[in-house]
């Protein structure tokens, strides 16, 4: 295996390349449909499609990954083909050429995320409780793109960011080619007991407080990609610009630093149910002090509340999946997880916050947003409190790390 310290070096700076060429595209697509005069509908439609995407093509990307091509062959493929989908983006100007655009787009985008992960944690192999320090740098890619694509929204076509997207996806193969090891197959990952399959499913079906949690997570996290994706459209109804955008977005982002490496110690004081009741709050409160349309400098100060609702929510999702997952099966829940409150999430908070855009205007997708946060404590209190075990695995920090 690849030097840990060289091969680490290349995966933490190809999270922040990834992050910085995407991150802040994925905030702009609103404000950008919404330029080419499609209706609220469309705009919904358009920001659904790649999750849905996701849900059919990954398990395809991991069966790539698990022949002939190994995790980074894959993943190299993954990267050239979103690289140059995104470069053709902007050709299309009606509605039916973005759609099918943005179908070959989410084709080989939805491969990048997974196999990335997979390649660092083969590379890490028993040190995985480093993944964390080295998926931080994506949300350090994260912060900066925010500012970026704004600033680059205002001083050119807003297409261009699609130029700035693709150059960052072929960069980061230089890096890719380089880190970590050649043959590790995706299925192989630490924990991961395997494929998935019906066997594994039927386990999982068992397993009550994961269900009960799942339901709160898509509720709480469908409320945060309405917050999100149609947060530029927000500022502009608000009189703001591309870079006041963007600024706002920056904000949440690296408000939520803290939370991710303070996670551990947060978990192991106060336990993953009531840091997910303070998240469900922060999101509410987050979101109805939105849609009141404050000043600008207000919404900047409102922002703020991100690392309260997306760090606390995120650093225990996955400490309490990790939990009541069933032994060998833990690469699983994660898998489960992820399903649930970024692709099914995704295409319910794009589709509904589309269709109140267009109907009741961009405040309604924000109250919307805040019912759906209260919504999402219902399961939250419903969870049993901890158990002994809970106590005992949360202070042995037996969880990956956030």
């Amino acid at each position: 295996m690849e030097d840990l310290p060289a091969a680490g070096r290349r995966l933490k700076a190809a999270y922040f390349n990834y992050y910085l060429g995407h991150a802040g595209v994925a905030a702009f697509l609103s404000w950008y449909f919404s330029g080419l005069g499609l209706s609220g509908r469309q705009i919904g439609v358009l920001l659904a499609v790649g999750p849905v995407i996701g849900l059919l093509v990954q398990p395809l990307w991991s069966l790539l990954a698990d022949g002939r091509t190994g995790v980074r062959g894959a993943l190299v493929a993954a990267l050239a083909g979103a690289g140059a989908a995104s470069w053709l983006l902007p050709l299309g100007q009606s509605f039916p050429a973005l759609f099918a655009l943005v179908v070959g787009w989410a084709v080989f985008f939805n491969g990048i995320d997974p196999l990335l992960n997979s390649l660092a944690l083969h590379t890490l192999g028993s040190r995985a409780e480093a993944f964390g320090r080295i998926r931080l740098y994506g949300s350090y890619g994260n912060a900066v793109s925010q500012l970026a694509v704004g600033a680059l929204v205002h001083a050119a076509p807003a297409a261009a960011m699609f130029g700035w997207q693709g150059a960052w996806l072929f960069l980061s193969l230089a890096l890719i080619a380089r880190a970590g090891p050649r043959r590790e197959t995706a299925g192989a990952g630490p924990g991961s007991g395997g494929r998935l399959s019906w066997n594994r499913l039927r386990q999982l079906w068992t397993r009550r407080p994961l269900w009960i949690f799942l339901a709160a997570a898509l509720l709480s996290q469908t409320s945060q990609v309405m917050g999100w994706s149609y947060f530029a459209v927000y500022a502009r109804s608000a009189g703001a610009g591309s870079v006041e955008a963007g600024a706002g977005l920056w904000i949440a982002v690296v408000s939520a630093f803290p939370f991710f490496l303070l996670g551990e110690r947060l978990l192991r004081r106060f336990g993953p149910r009531r840091l997910l009741v303070a998240s469900s709050a922060a999101y509410a409160l987050r979101w109805g002090l939105l849609s009141i349309t404050p000043p600008m400098p207000a919404v900047f100060a409102i922002q703020l509340l991100n690392g309260l609702g997306y760090g606390l929510y995120y650093v225990s999702a996955v400490a309490l999946v990790y939990r009541e997952t069933p032994a060998g099966f833990k690469a699983t829940g994660q898998g489960v997880l992820s399903a649930v409150h970024v692709s099914l999430a995704t295409i319910c908070g794009g589709l509904l916050g589309g269709v109140l855009l267009e109907a009741l205007g961009v405040a309604w997708v924000y109250r919307a947003a805040a019912v759906l946060a209260l919504l999402s404590l219902i399961p939250v209190l419903a969870m049993r409190p901890g158990t002994g075990q809970e106590e005992q695995e949360t202070a042995q920090g037996r969880f990956p790390p956030s």
